[in-house]
């Protein structure tokens, strides 16, 4: 089996190193485009500005490059054809400029003068052929380039290319191997399903903070904002994005649309991205139990061979209404209905010989509706004077069945349950400007969350948290943020259970700049996890007559403290960035699995004890060619567990050992709208108390092509040259038992999957409300 990994893994490497020099045979036959960018006013060199060549009706991007220290650029095209190309670049006025080029020759633009204009904007970091600038107290800002927009389609698309982020094939986002981010659109919280239908075209820039500030929730460990591109006055746009797989037996698609038409004052958007989900799955869980004492071993093996069916269908829209230049006003909202089933046969056996087998039928059906209406006053424009309120309401109901009937012995298993969760949120957000270079930043949320399961389980929840910062910048070296979060939560069970605990999270972030090439900052933060539905509610359910899994409604939230040291460098072909790290997790959640007096396995959440990392990480974009670039990523770390007074009864031990996990992806654009790009990502098994959780190397491989009018073609082919996948694996060990899960995709060699996007636009539409960010719980997923 190692062996086999290994193999796999070298060629998902030797695919990548494919790709990354293919460029050279296909960019062959073309013409080149040269020019210079200047400042209009110093006439000095603008360098790392944005070069774009479209069609000559501006519509479709065809190639990219970027300006060099010298502000030089080449750009490759096909000859006798006439095109449009557009130079812009952070902080300046962009300009557009019709070329028409000979096939004998090619064309030397000359100069082109860039005026400044004014921009909020104080860290810029420029991705792909460019490199990272200043950084921000609380965030590092990557300005998508051409190039980007180029290989990718929807969102989701484009943050595989930031460093440090990692999105597996289930589009599950991670930042330096951590998962509970807040992703922001604008500003304001979305959730990946709504990433899933953006646009490449339409992102501007991501801005990402690995420590965020304390006006943030305790629970968030990173926040992704995406921001999108500002157009002007009206006008309609949108895009229709399809995917159409080529095996019915391995569906996963996304499909999406988006429409926006703003006039004047207004703006009124909607939005659709679905899911629809067909694969084989095998799930095998293996536990042993050992009794030293009468030197007996007990061993039971589950096996499913399901047909995971899933679907979902979710509708965004919205409106935001500029008052004036002072006040805002927006109004966002979505229905999604979804559905996990699982129906195939089950086997379970002890010692090799079956005891028992069953069919397997689901039925599950779930709807999530989300109401936010959103309220900005800016007192002082200029000045950042600004407060903003925020009341968003969720509500989230439920209906699950699974039902095991054995044909051999008669017996049957039904497991039933209908949460509901009813969410009602408050929040106010006050930024004050002080004196040029001292800001202050005061806030406050008031949250009520009910969890119901009929009248078997009531659960409510009353918090409230305050928070202040102050952002002080003493000179254009030296930047520093401060900040104190407090964070207060009462909870009742139905049974008369009742309990109050409260968390003081500090936030520290200083920052360094040695040169305009070299930045050092050092944070610190502690957090907060609250434990979820699914784990605080009390239901039981049985997979198989020697297995139960049950909530735990006593569970109390687990803290996280960090702090990293963290230097970034440019380099003459991209930046790199290298930093120390350590972080201790107390009171950590985790399953307990244990054997009860009938010899029936029981996995139930409980706090077990305390994790802590020590270990360094690097990630970095590099250009290794004209039109080729990489983004590496890699942390290696040092861990140790510390199992509770619980855990030690259960004869859990203190763990340690090494870590390590890592991600590259590449990018290589070409002429007439062709780009390749791929992806690889590995990690080791991540340890908790008593379990760790596991999954197989994951690698992507794409090929895209713009036409023109706004159409663009692809395919994508995810973890070929294997039969089948490990998504999602589990060990969990003590002295006396042991347990083993692994699910798996069944899949074909080479999976393919075709996509189709089409973009239109007319005129101009106004961009959407910029705000903080609303409440939006996320709702588990079962399976893959």
């Amino acid at each position: 089996m190692k062996t086999a990994k290994r193999t796999i893994v070298r060629i998902a490497l030797s695919i990548q190193l494919i790709v990354a020099s293919s460029y050279g045979l296909l960019a062959q036959q073309t013409l080149n485009i040269t020019g210079s960018v200047l400042e209009a006013e110093t006439n000095e060199p603008i360098p790392f500005a944005n070069v774009a060549l479209y069609t000559s009706d501006g519509q479709t991007l065809i190639a990219g490059a970027g300006c060099n220290l010298n502000g030089e650029f080449i750009l490759k095209a096909n000859g006798n054809k006439i095109y449009q190309v557009t130079i812009s670049a952070i902080g300046y006025q962009s300009v557009s400029r019709e070329v028409e080029l000979v096939s004998s020759n090619y064309i030397d633009m000359g100069i082109t003068h860039l005026s400044e204009i004014a921009i909020n904007l104080q860290s810029v970091t420029v991705v792909g052929k460019k490199v990272r600038g200043k950084s921000e107290a609380d965030r590092s800002s990557y300005l998508v380039s051409s190039e980007m927009k180029l290989a990718s389609t929807t969102g989701a698309d484009v943050i595989k290319f930031i460093p440090g982020i990692q999105v597996d094939f289930m589009r599950n986002i991670s930042l330096n191997g951590n998962r509970n981010i807040l992703i922001l659109v604008d500003g304001r919280e979305r959730d990946m399903d709504f990433i899933n239908q953006l646009n490449a075209q339409n992102i501007e820039r991501i801005e990402v903070s690995q420590t965020p500030p304390a006006r943030y929730e305790g629970s968030v460990s990173g926040v992704i904002d995406i921001i999108l591109t500002k157009d002007k006055d009206k006008g309609a746009d949108g895009h229709i994005f399809l995917e159409v797989p080529t095996s019915k037996n391995m569906v996963y698609i996304f499909p999406s649309y988006s429409l926006n038409y703003g006039a004047g004052k207004l703006n009124v958007y909607t939005s659709y991205n679905g899911e629809v989900t067909r694969l084989n799955q095998h799930e095998t869980t293996k536990m042993e139990t050992f009794d030293q004492i009468i030197d007996d071993r007990k061993e039971i093996v589950n096996n499913q061979l399901v047909t995971q069916n899933g679907w979902s269908h979710r509708f965004n829209f919205g409106f935001d209404y500029n008052i004036n230049t002072k006040n805002q006003l927006n109004l966002y909202a979505y229905h999604n209905r979804f559905s996990q089933e699982f129906n195939g046969e089950v086997e379970t056996t002890t010692h090799g010989a079956k005891v028992w087998e069953a069919t397997k039928e689901d039925d599950d059906e779930n709807i999530n509706n989300f109401y936010s209406l959103y309220y900005k006053h800016s007192f002082n424009a200029a000045s950042n004077h600004t407060v903003a309120f925020d009341l968003s309401l969720q509500n989230f109901t439920s209906s699950k069945s699974t039902k095991f009937f054995s044909e051999t012995d008669g017996t049957e298993f039904n497991n039933s349950t209908n949460p509901q969760q009813d969410n009602l949120t408050f929040r106010v957000d006050y930024n004050l400007p002080i004196y040029q270079n001292i800001s202050v930043m005061l806030g406050g949320k008031g949250m009520v969350r009910e969890l119901r399961n009929g009248t078997d389980f009531q659960y409510s929840e009353q918090q409230l948290s305050g928070y202040a910062e102050i952002s002080i910048k003493p000179s254009t070296k030296l930047d520093a943020n401060f900040g104190l979060r407090f964070e207060e939560s009462a909870v009742e069970l139905g049974g008369g259970f009742a309990t109050t605990s409260g968390n003081l999270l500090p936030t520290l972030s200083i920052g360094y700049r040695h040169s305009k090439k070299q930045n050092t900052r050092i944070t610190y933060r502690k957090s907060v996890h609250y434990p979820s539905l699914y784990q605080l509610n009390p239901y039981s359910s049985q997979n198989n007559p020697f297995c139960v899994t049950t909530g735990n409604a006593k569970l109390e939230p687990s803290s996280l403290s960090s702090i990293v040291l963290e230097h970034e460098m440019r380099i003459k072909k991209g930046f790199i960035s290298a930093a120390v790290f350590y972080s201790k997790r107390e009171n950590a959640i985790d399953n307990l699995l244990r054997v009860d007096e009938s010899g029936v396995f029981e996995s139930k959440p409980y706090n077990l004890g305390n994790i802590q990392q020590l270990g360094i990480r690097s990630s970095g974009t590099i250009s290794i060619a004209s039109n080729v670039i990489i983004n590496p990523s890699i942390s290696i770390y040092n861990y140790r567990t510390q199992a509770n007074g619980l855990a030690l009864e259960n004869l859990i031990k203190d763990d340690k050992g090494v870590g390590f996990r890592s991600s590259l992806s590449s990018l290589v654009t070409l002429v007439e709208g062709f780009s390749l790009s791929g992806i690889i990502q590995y990690y080791t098994p991540i340890a908790n108390i008593q379990s760790s959780r596991f999954e197989d190397v994951t690698y992507f491989i794409s090929v895209e092509k713009e036409f023109k009018r706004g159409l663009k073609v692809g395919v994508v082919s995810a973890i070929p040259f294997t039969k089948e996948f490990t998504y999602y694996g589990e060990t969990v060990s003590s002295k006396d038992l042991y347990s083993h899960y692994a699910g798996k995709i069944e899949k074909s060699l080479v999976p393919l999957w075709f996509r189709i996007t089409y973009q239109f636009a007319t005129g101009k539409r106004k961009p959407n409300t910029q705000r903080e960010y609303e409440d939006i719980e996320p709702m588990p997923r079962r399976g893959f």
